[in-house]
């Protein structure tokens, strides 16, 4: 069995928060504070929302501004409902050493 080793990357992101267009009208917005998983569930759907080319359940980029990024954003838009994570677990295990979901 070939075991590899995942990526983990910290990256800084340009913007956080997105607008989400959900006829019900909720939730809002959505932030991901990670991209990727290293979960690798089978049953996840992310892996077919995001276009990477590298292995899902192998890599995580860590958006290491996520916190700073967001505060600025939230002074610009009305207040909504935030989807945390639509596309990534917020408390995998990289979150222990980063902590941007907690921030």
């Amino acid at each position: 069995m070939l075991v590899r080793t995942p990526t983990v990357k910290e990256v800084e992101c340009k913007t956080l928060l997105h607008t989400m267009n959900y006829e019900r009208g909720y939730p809002e917005y959505t932030i991901n504070l990670y991209r990727g998983c290293l979960h690798a569930c089978v049953y996840c759907y992310a892996p077919s929302l995001i276009q990477d080319e590298r292995e899902w359940g192998e890599y995580v980029d860590v958006k290491v501004n996520a916190p700073e990024v967001l505060r600025k954003e939230l002074r610009k838009v009305k207040k909504g409902v935030v989807f945390l994570s639509s596309a990534s677990d917020p408390y995998q295990a990289v979150e222990a050493k980063y902590k941007v979901t907690r921030r």
